[in-house]
C-alpha cells in the first residue's frame, strides 16, 4: 500500500547501488518455478491486473507487463504474508479476489483514477484525492498540484520543433540548477526516464515515442517531506501510463476489483531460459563471461550449439565457439578508462521480450554501475574511444523503480584484461577508429550487429 511508515525509505534505497556482485549464478528455485507456471497459466489481463493490485496492497515496485520475475513472485509473498495465506507465491481464487479488494480499498482512499489530456488522448492513472488543483489547459500540458504546493504532475504532448526522443533526453537532464542531480537515467529506442532529486525534492520524467513518431510524457515532482506517498504513487502512475491512451478502457482497468478465476491449469514447473551477452572476436568465436557460461546448461548462439573453449580465473572471461556463426566480429579499439561508458546487453525490453539493450552506466576501477538485467553477464561496454571492458558478473536480481531497472554495481574485466586474454588465444579485434563518442542509439546501430545472445537449454 502507499504507507507511509515503510514507503520513506523507499526511493532512496532503490537508487543507491548495490554492493558488487560475485560471479555466481544462484541455483533455480523450485518455489519461483512453480509460481512462474501458475502466474503464466492466467491471461495477460489478469496477470497485469494482479501486478497493477500488487502495486496498491504491497510494496511490489516492478511494470505491470504481465511478464513474471523476482519481484511479482516477491510481492505476491508479501501479500500472503499480510493475508496470512500460505507463503507459496502462488495466487489461490480466493486469495486474488482479496488482493483485487485491498488494492481497491487502497486506490479509493486515494481517488485513484486514470485521467487523459483531452488533445492528445494520452492517459495517466493518478490519485485525484491529493491532487485538487487542476489546470487542463496549461500551457505544456494538463498540470494538477496538491493543496500545499509540495508535488505536480504534468502531462506533456512536445511538438517536433522541441526536439527528438534523443534530443529531449539529453535536455531532461541539462539544468542551470547546481543542485539538481540525476541519480537515474535511461534511454530506449521507444521511451526514456530521467529521475532524481534536489536538496528539497525529488522529480521523475518519462517520455514515450508513438509508432507515428510523435512524443507523450509526463513528469511528477514532489518536496522530499510527501515522499512516503510520493514515491509509491510514481510507480502507480508509471504502471497506468498510455502514451495513446483510451481513457475509458484504462480507467475501467484500473477501477475495477478482479474478480474470482478459477485455478490455474496444472503445469509442471519449467526453468527460467537463463540467459548471457557474448561479444563476437573473430569467425565462430564469441567472448563472454566464464561463471556465466559454465553454468549455461546447453548453451546456444541461434540455433548453434556453444562450447567453452578456454577461460581465466583471474579476468573472469571465457572465450566460446559456434559453428556457422555468421555476426561479423567486432571492430574497435581497447580503451581503458573511468567515467560515462555504455553497455550493449541483452535483457527485457519494454513488451517482455528478449532484445539488445544499449544502457548508460559509469566505469570505475574493476566495477561498473548500470542498469543491467539478468542475461547481461558478458556484455560489452564502450567508452567514447572504444571497448572498455566485459561484463563479468552474472546480474541475477533486478532492482526496478516505476518499472525501469536501476543501476546496480557489477564485476568487469577492463580492456587491458580482455586485449590480454584475447592475444593469449590468439585472437586480434579488426582494425577500427573508436566508437565516435554519440548517442546510445548511434552506438547500437555501430556494434549491435556484433553481440549475441547465448541461451541456456
Amino acid at each position: 500500500m502507499l504507507r507511509i511508515s515503510s514507503g520513506a525509505l523507499l526511493l532512496a534505497a532503490l537508487l543507491a547501488p548495490a554492493l558488487a556482485q560475485g560471479p555466481a549464478a544462484p541455483p533455480p528455485d523450485p518455489a519461483l518455478q512453480k509460481a512462474q507456471a501458475a502466474f503464466e497459466a492466467l491471461t495477460e489481463a489478469e496477470r497485469r491486473q494482479i501486478q497493477l493490485d500488487l502495486t496498491f496492497a504491497t510494496e511490489f515496485s516492478g511494470a505491470a507487463l504481465g511478464t513474471f520475475g523476482t519481484l511479482t513472485f516477491r510481492g505476491i509473498q508479501s501479500f500472503e504474508r499480510a493475508n496470512k495465506s500460505t507463503v507459496d507465491g502462488v495466487l489461490e481464487p480466493a486469495e486474488r479476489t482479496a488482493l483485487a479488494a485491498a488494492a481497491k480499498r487502497e486506490r479509493d482512499r486515494l481517488g485513484f483514477r486514470t485521467v487523459a489530456d483531452p488533445a492528445t488522448k494520452a492517459a495517466l492513472g493518478l490519485p485525484m484525492a491529493l491532487l485538487p488543483t487542476a489546470e487542463p489547459q496549461a500551457p505544456g500540458g494538463p498540470r494538477w498540484q496538491t493543496a500545499d504546493g509540495k508535488a505536480t504532475v504534468t502531462m506533456r504532448a512536445p511538438p517536433p520543433s522541441e526536439g527528438t526522443l534523443e534530443q529531449l533526453f539529453e535536455k531532461a537532464q541539462a539544468s542551470p540548477n547546481p543542485q539538481r542531480k540525476v541519480t537515474y537515467k535511461l534511454l530506449r529506442p521507444d521511451f526514456y526516464v530521467v529521475a532524481g532529486e534536489t536538496t528539497q525534492g525529488k522529480f521523475y520524467l518519462r517520455m514515450a515515442k508513438l509508432p507515428d513518431g510523435g512524443l507523450r510524457g509526463f513528469s511528477i515532482s514532489y518536496d522530499k517531506s510527501v515522499a512516503p506517498v510520493w514515491d509509491r504513487a510514481t510507480v502507480a502512475a508509471a504502471n497506468t501510463f498510455m502514451p495513446s491512451g483510451q481513457a475509458a478502457a484504462a480507467t475501467a482497468q484500473t477501477a475495477a476489483a478482479l474478480p474470482p478465476a478459477p485455478p490455474p491449469s496444472p503445469l509442471a514447473p519449467r526453468a527460467f531460459e537463463r540467459s548471457l551477452t557474448a561479444a563476437v572476436v573473430g569467425p565462430g568465436r564469441a567472448l563472454t563471461a566464464a561463471a556465466a557460461v559454465k553454468g549455461c546448461a546447453q548453451p546456444k548462439i541461434g540455433s548453434q550449439p556453444a562450447r567453452l573453449l578456454a577461460e581465466e580465473a583471474a579476468s573472469g572471461l571465457a572465450l566460446v565457439a559456434a559453428e556457422g556463426l555468421t555476426a561479423p566480429p567486432l571492430a574497435t579499439p581497447f580503451r581503458s578508462g573511468e567515467g560515462p561508458v555504455s553497455v550493449l546487453a541483452f535483457g527485457l525490453g519494454p513488451d517482455g521480450r528478449r532484445a539488445l539493450l544499449a544502457l548508460p552506466g559509469e566505469m570505475g576501477k574493476a566495477a561498473l554501475d548500470a542498469p543491467l538485467q539478468p542475461g547481461a553477464a558478458g556484455a560489452p561496454v564502450f567508452n567514447a574511444d572504444g571497448l572498455a571492458g566485459v561484463v563479468v558478473a552474472d546480474p541475477s536480481a533486478r532492482m526496478q523503480f516505476a518499472g525501469v531497472v536501476l543501476a546496480a554495481r557489477h564485476r568487469v574485466a577492463d580492456a587491458a584484461a580482455v586485449e590480454r586474454f584475447l592475444k593469449a588465444q590468439g585472437v586480434s579485434l579488426g582494425a577500427g577508429s573508436g566508437t565516435a563518442a554519440g548517442s546510445l542509439g548511434g552506438l547500437a546501430g555501430r556494434h549491435g550487429r556484433s553481440v549475441v545472445a547465448i541461451v541456456c537449454g
